[in-house]
């Protein structure tokens, strides 16, 4: 997660529960471009119907392996 977060300025990585204030501090001043921004990470990496297509050649090309007609 540490990589999406530094990509997509999504949010914030915390070590100990004393960080937690700080953080939400953070998150209420920022909390307009970090839900702008989660959206758009969500979007690009996790939205199913961008690689649904991929699954789906690759679950038709793999089906077809085990035929015999």
């Amino acid at each position: 997660f540490n990589s999406l977060l530094e990509t997509y300025q999504c949010g914030y990585i915390f070590k100990s529960l004393d960080d937690i204030p700080s953080i939400i501090q953070k998150i209420l001043l920022n909390y307009e471009t970090l839900s702008r921004n989660a959206l758009l990470c969500f979007t690009k990496e996790y939205e199913f119907s961008n690689f649904f297509l991929k699954v789906k050649k690759s679950i038709l090309e793999n089906q077809s392996y085990g035929r015999t007609y």
